[in-house]
């Protein structure tokens, strides 16, 4: 089962430009961890993708093996650094696997 869905918060960190990293080492994947506003951690919440709690804030870490283009609003391509605290919007992807796990994608 996938289900597509728009994800939106804010930026608490980042690797988009570059792979993210684990210990010197690249993971191969780019990341986005969002801040999630409470309509959209509870949306979440209830298809079942797990959320960590961060000083009473929710947050989810998505990634994805593929370049992943950063747009303005209009469509355009952005061409600056995604900071700390930006609000972003982003389409995601959830998918289940045969063992009823979740698990969800920058699409």
């Amino acid at each position: 089962m996938n289900q597509k869905h728009i994800a939106e918060g804010t930026v608490a960190f980042q690797s988009l430009r570059k792979h993210d990293e684990w210990q010197g080492q690249s993971t191969g994947k780019f990341t986005l961890t969002l801040s999630l506003p409470e309509d959209v951690a509870e949306a979440l919440q209830s298809e079942g993708v797990k959320l960590r709690d961060y000083e009473g804030t929710a947050q989810r870490k998505f990634s994805s093996q593929y370049t992943v283009p950063i747009l303005n609003e209009d469509g355009t391509p952005f061409d600056g650094d995604v900071t700390r605290g930006s609000h972003v919007r982003i389409p995601v992807q959830l998918r289940q696997t045969p063992s009823r796990s979740r698990y969800v994608y920058v699409s």
